[in-house]
């Protein structure tokens, strides 16, 4: 029931069933989001930290942390989701104590799967940490990544 890009589709399939298989239960925060959602998310967040007192300049600055410029988000792709415990739709740091999320951090390379914005590699990403965030890359390159704990970002740069 969520709008995924068909090369993840069966490798995503498999895994959620594998987590699942572990008695791991799940919520899919988000999927796949039209550059005009993103924008309308944006807003929004500036919007919040205008209200606790922020400028509009410093507000706009804070949300580039965590939210992706329309036209730039990786949700627009369809190759990533945002994923949590059953029933669990807060996204903070916590995620990560998750059982699930735990599951999914240390297994989701071998469907092709990366967490996407890990901790300590925020200066790399500029982004900050999202122990909820999954992108597909494809097996073989997921492969690589875990084993030599790369982010998206080295991997890129190393393959150049």
């Amino acid at each position: 029931g969520y709008d995924v890009d068909e090369r993840i589709y069966d490798d995503m399939l498999d895994m959620l069933t594998d987590l699942n298989a572990e008695y791991l239960h799940y919520s899919i925060i988000s999927v796949y989001i039209s550059s005009a959602d993103q924008q309308e998310i944006m807003n929004d967040r500036i919007d919040d930290y205008i209200a606790m007192g922020m400028t509009e300049e410093e507000a706009n600055e804070e949300v580039k942390k965590s939210v992706q410029m329309p036209g730039t988000s990786e949700h627009e792709t369809g190759l990533c989701f945002d994923i949590s415990s059953e029933g669990m739709y807060i996204l903070n740091d916590e995620v990560a104590t998750y059982e699930t999320n735990i599951w999914l951090a240390e297994n989701s390379y071998r469907y092709g799967f990366i967490l996407r914005y890990p901790k300590d590699k925020e200066t790399i990403t500029g982004i900050t940490y999202e122990p909820w965030h999954f992108r597909y890359v494809g097996k073989e390159a997921a492969l690589f990544m875990h084993k030599n704990d790369l982010t998206l970002e080295e991997f890129h740069q190393l393959i150049k």
